[in-house]
């Protein structure tokens, strides 16, 4: 009897320490999972098309539409899909994104993720990298006293932190120049050259923590 006890004993050990070397390489093995939303935030060169991008939203169901031109069942399954019925934009789609976001690939590489980036993202622009470094563009109406001293600084003769194409004569007097200049600079994309060199100056005058 001592010695079954003896040999169940041990087979029971054996199995809990075969049991324990199971779990912990399923658990080494299981592949990690990152959601979509992280991926998106760690890209800088890819920015969210928010709710209110009315133009950008149009933009990209028309190329949605195209892709899925008579197909019955498209490609992401949107809600309310028919081939029959592209002109107007789905309200499915933004949604999709929405939901979608949350969802966990492997990586970058995962068909998931690159079909969000497709039909949810866009080019990041200049007030997208502003935005990661913890500034706002200028608001247009509520900061007056911000933009004309903006623009009797940006216009002096030793000022030598300037915008890409936007040039302002010392005798100039309305500050609506910079504005529109500021306005053109931060929806530039991020890979336009000739704007990125004068990023510090975009910074300086569009900008504020």
């Amino acid at each position: 009897m001592e010695v079954f006890s003896k040999i169940v004993l041990g087979a029971g050990t054996a199995a809990g320490i075969s049991g324990v070397g199971y779990l912990s390489f399923s658990h080494l093995n299981k592949e990690k999972t990152t959601s979509i939303k992280e991926l998106i935030l760690k890209d800088p060169s890819i920015a969210l098309i928010n709710s209110n991008e009315e133009a950008r939203w149009s933009k990209i169901w028309t190329e949605y539409a195209k892709q899925n031109a008579n197909k019955a069942k498209d490609s992401w399954s949107l809600e309310g899909w028919d081939h029959t019925k592209t002109q107007t934009r789905l309200p499915s789609l933004s949604a999709k994104c929405s939901s979608e976001l949350l969802r966990e690939v492997k990586s970058t590489e995962d068909k998931e993720y690159k079909d969000f980036v497709t039909w949810c993202t866009r080019e990041a622009e200049f007030q997208d990298k502003l935005a990661r470094e913890g500034y706002r563009p200028i608001s247009e109406k509520d900061q007056e006293s911000t933009w004309t001293n903006n623009f009797n600084e940006y216009k002096k003769a030793d000022n030598k932190l300037k915008i890409h194409d936007l040039t302002i004569g010392e005798q100039e007097q309305q500050s609506d120049k910079l504005k529109e200049g500021c306005k053109t600079a931060l929806a530039k994309p991020i890979s336009d050259s000739n704007y990125a060199a004068t990023f510090e100056g975009i910074k300086r005058w569009c900008a504020v923590k």
